[in-house]
């Protein structure tokens, strides 16, 4: 792509083809990354409830307990038709996070759960003769 000089009409135009071809790719991300949550929360219907964040102007958190952890994650208003199947909380439900989460923790938790479970499978799979990894 040519250079063009700085603060010329063809420079922005070119930049702002660039925001709006990273504004379409976030907005991608997050659809897809709601579809997940939803799924998540569909997997998990004994915990999964939707919560007011604390402090907050209204904004809706998926609330689970998976393995024993509480996580939460934002929800964007536009996305919460995908949440038609969670239940949501009722007065006096806790907070949807811990004071003080930054999601590192859940991250890391994430993380550790994730790896526990593959080797679980892949345990299984030695135990049994059966390959469940679909390889």
């Amino acid at each position: 792509m040519a250079a063009f000089p700085p603060g010329t009409d063809e420079e922005l135009a070119r930049w702002r083809q660039y925001v709006d071809s990273c504004d379409r790719e976030l907005s991608r991300i997050r659809r897809e990354r709601a579809h997940l949550l939803a799924w998540l929360a569909a997997l998990h219907p004994a915990t999964a409830v939707l919560t007011v964040d604390p402090g907050s102007e209204g904004v809706r958190r998926l609330r689970l307990v998976v393995g024993g952890w509480p996580m939460s994650w934002p929800l964007r208003s536009a996305d919460l038709p995908l949440f038609g199947h969670v239940r949501h909380a009722g007065p006096g439900t806790p907070p949807a996070t811990p004071d003080g989460d930054d999601g590192a923790d859940q991250e890391e938790w994430l993380r550790r759960h994730t790896q526990l479970l593959a080797l679980e499978g892949a345990v299984h799979s030695a135990l049994t003769g059966h390959d469940t990894t679909g390889h």
